[in-house]
């Protein structure tokens, strides 16, 4: 039997050109065999279209046995499209539309896990202000605020995994004021975060993978981004580039833990199929979480493809094992 697999790509986030890449990558590896791939773009207005043609989202969705969700940011990984695709009942891959929306917010995100409690993770500094705290305080009380809680350099981004603003680093109070200032009027919240000294660790989470109900990649360390600037919301789009070691050198010890926390926040934020885990690992060793993301890049010079290709593993491997996750409905 033949499926009909609509790849979803594109979309309105700052990740559009991404998205196109993994899309394409979804395209290319797609069983053939098995299955009927139908390339779904969505333009940065969020219209899909078929075959060139604008469609609306049900009337596409009418023929789909499975979706391949290719999406990024926002629409694609904060839970509007997944809502979508619940909504007419067809099976997709990645995680569901509540997963996809706790993660995409950071501040939900590590209250939900550190409720959890899990074992060998550590708190990192940090503040949640939200652009409704500036009419109760002025951005100088926001600050002191801060600065009393722990020193710079801060790390100032949208509490939403957004990438209009990248990451910025903030080495003094004033500094801080500034960047709060910037960003209030464009999200409605930001958080401030310890600055921690480092090495940037990251791991794949695949499930019914390699003989194992939750399967955890080798342990990647990204060693260079190309750097980012500060953007404004008409700017254009500004890809970092990611430089890794795969797998790191740790020591068994510390990769033990990773892979015990990477399995705890999988189930704490309730994903599905597959999802990318970021972590810090401070000079003193301990271990901090970053960032979750349910829907990483899928294209052939993506971090998940450096990985895969490490472990002896091919992306059309992996393109196939998630798309019959999906047909299957695990």
């Amino acid at each position: 039997m033949l499926y009909n697999c609509l790849v979803l790509r594109g979309g309105p986030s700052s990740l559009h050109s991404t998205s196109l890449l993994s899309g394409e990558a979804v395209l290319d590896n797609l069983d053939d065999k098995k299955y009927n791939p139908q390339d779904i773009y969505i333009d940065k207005n969020s219209v899909w279209h078929k075959k060139g043609l604008p469609i609306k989202e049900f009337k596409a969705l009418e023929s789909a046995d499975i979706v391949f969700n290719a999406l990024h940011g926002e629409y694609g990984a904060d839970g509007q499209a997944q809502t979508i695709l619940e909504q007419a009942g067809v099976k997709f891959t990645g995680s569901e539309s509540f997963a996809c929306a706790l993660s995409f917010n950071k501040s939900l995100a590590v209250k939900k896990i550190l409720e959890d409690k899990p074992k060998y993770i550590k708190r990192q500094g940090q503040h949640f202000i939200k652009s409704t705290d500036f009419l109760d305080s002025s951005v100088s009380e926001i600050v002191d605020k801060v600065f009393t809680s722990f020193a710079p350099p801060y790390i100032v981004k949208p509490a939403t995994q957004s990438v209009k603003f990248s990451p910025v680093v903030a080495n003094n109070k004033f500094e801080l004021e500034n960047l709060l200032v910037k960003m209030a009027l464009e999200y409605d919240e930001v958080v401030v975060e310890e600055f921690l000294f480092g090495r940037e660790l990251s791991v794949f989470a695949i499930e019914d993978f390699r003989s194992q109900k939750l399967y955890i990649s080798p342990i990647i360390e990204v060693l260079h981004r190309k750097k980012r600037e500060f953007l404004n919301k008409d700017s254009v789009e500004f890809q970092a580039e990611e430089h890794v070691r795969a797998p790191a050198p740790i020591s068994d010890d510390i990769k033990d833990k990773l892979e015990y926390i990477s399995k705890r926040i999988f189930k704490i934020l309730e994903f599905r199929h597959y999802a990318r885990i970021d972590f810090i690992l401070s000079r003193e060793k301990d271990i901090y979480f970053l960032r979750a993301n349910p829907l990483p890049a899928l294209h052939y010079s993506g971090l998940l493809a450096q990985t895969l290709k490490a472990v002896g593993a091919d992306l059309d491997v992996f393109v196939n094992h998630i798309a019959t996750l999906a047909l299957e409905k695990k």
